[in-house]
């Protein structure tokens, strides 16, 4: 998708009328004074805020947090859970402040601040925060451009404290889009939402394969089963 995203959005390349690449022939460009930069005719530009709500939450305490699932409780995420599943956390969920689903566009507040993550559903701590897309129809134009070397780099950079990274709402105001017209948004959505369907199925699946090897291992190391018995 960073590819498309690029093509599109910042080469100005996304097919035109007669499904041909827009600058490379001859799509009209105007100057536009805020991003100090041409861009196509009738595109416009706006603030990000328009179009999202940056909700954070606050840290439950901890020794509220149970480490296998029980009922009436819900999966805190943090992080590292996006890297590996070893650390899987629960908590009441009276106490999940911020939720989210596996579609949600989630940002590092601290640590890699201004990394943005997806692909898990629950609870969210303190050292994320969500990015609510108020129209769900532009959540994967959004999601790309968060994602985006440039932002990334700025939003990772403009957080950098003495202590330590601290991504807040106001770095995220500072971001400009370009907005396209819906056909361009809706195309483009298109392949996005496909591209992270793919994606979560590959993750989904890798999650699978290592729960059943560490079912599996330790009748293999002690010759109660063959390689052979084993069906995936």
């Amino acid at each position: 998708m960073k590819t498309i995203y690029q093509r599109w959005f910042i080469e100005f390349e996304f097919p035109n009328e007669e499904g041909k690449p827009y600058k490379s022939n001859g799509g009209k460009l105007v100057y536009n004074d805020i991003l100090k930069r041409d861009i196509p005719e009738c595109w416009k530009v706006k603030n990000i805020m328009e179009f999202i709500r940056w909700e954070g939450t606050s840290q439950p305490p901890k020794s509220c947090f149970a480490y296998e699932p029980k009922e009436g409780y819900i999966r805190f995420i943090q992080n590292r859970d996006y890297e590996d599943e070893e650390h899987r956390t629960y908590i009441p969920k009276d106490k999940a402040l911020g939720t989210c689903n596996k579609y949600d566009i989630l940002i590092d507040k601290y640590g890699d601040a201004g990394k943005t993550r997806f692909g898990l559903e629950g609870a969210y701590n303190v050292a994320l925060a969500k990015i609510n897309v108020k129209d769900v129809f532009y959540r994967e134009y959004i999601r790309n451009v968060l994602s985006s070397k440039p932002v990334y780099e700025y939003l990772h950079n403009s957080s950098m404290a003495s202590t330590r990274s601290s991504l807040n709402e106001n770095n995220i105001s500072y971001i400009n889009l370009v907005v396209p017209d819906n056909k361009i948004i809706e195309d483009f959505n298109i392949y996005a939402k496909n591209y992270i369907e793919i994606n979560l199925k590959i993750i989904e699946e890798n999650q699978r394969l290592k729960s059943l090897k560490e079912f599996i291992l330790p009748f293999l190391m002690n010759g109660q089963i063959n390689v052979d018995d084993i069906e995936i």
